[in-house]
């Protein structure tokens, strides 16, 4: 698979081991994101009525893109104070506990 994946996607061998830590990273997120998503979804029927849930469920989604336009104002405003070189130190230091795991990832695939 190694050489498919190389010359699919532009990975050096030696990368591998690291984009197989991100990609790892990324399926964690998506399946946090999943669970979440649905145990809101779940929440949010559970604690409305069904005579209610006509007049309130559009409304899910309007905070939901008021939210997304929020964070992207904010993203914007951020990204452009924010130095790409700078970007991977500061990225390492609001990143908390998880930051080891994720920069180490490379050492533990490897030894897999």
């Amino acid at each position: 698979m190694g050489k498919w994946f190389e010359k699919a996607f532009g990975v050096r061998p030696d990368e591998q081991p690291l984009v197989g830590g991100f990609f790892f990273l990324f399926v964690i997120i998506g399946m946090f994101y999943t669970v979440g998503v649905a145990v809101g979804d779940t929440l949010f029927l559970a604690n409305v009525s069904a005579e209610e849930l006509p007049k309130l469920y559009p409304w899910v989604y309007v905070g939901i893109a008021a939210g997304t336009l929020g964070w992207a104002v904010i993203h914007h405003r951020l990204q452009s104070r924010i130095s790409r070189a700078a970007a991977p130190a500061n990225a390492s230091k609001s990143a908390g506990a998880a930051w080891p795991a994720v920069a180490n990832a490379h050492t533990v695939l490897a030894m897999s």
